[in-house]
């Protein structure tokens, strides 16, 4: 592998470097907007100040009412949020009869790392 590296050339080592960066087209069927409404950015709590928000992915297909598919990232609890989760929320979206509700929630190291554990539980359920 480290020969393979060391042939290639600093051009196409770094078009290599870019493409892999550059944003991915997805495919209409994978993720198709015209199949859904989505409400980005829903304040749903603010504990101690901290604003919480879901977006919410809601199917056109003209039903009353529909199950809801509440979506929560992973992180172990330290890293990341609602927003690694998009790509997987549109596509339920897309191909399932049910509003997605892709939540963020408090991590431990937010707030100088004063939350707990027990709280970030609390959001899970309060979302």
């Amino acid at each position: 592998m480290r020969s393979m590296v060391r042939s290639l050339t600093p051009g196409l080592m770094i078009a290599l470097a870019l493409s892999s960066c550059a944003p991915h087209q997805e495919l209409r069927q994978n993720n198709d907007p015209d199949r859904y409404t989505l409400v980005g950015d829903v304040l749903w709590a603010s504990p101690s100040g901290f604003d919480l928000t879901m977006d919410i992915y809601t199917p056109r297909s003209g039903k009353d009412s529909y199950p809801v598919v509440v979506v929560f990232h992973g992180g172990g609890w330290l890293i990341n949020d609602k927003s690694i989760m998009d790509q997987a929320s549109a596509y339920l979206a897309t191909h399932g009869e049910y509003v997605i509700c892709n939540v963020d929630y408090r991590l431990l190291s937010d707030n100088d790392g004063s939350v707990m554990l027990n709280q970030i539980v609390d959001d899970v359920f309060g979302a």
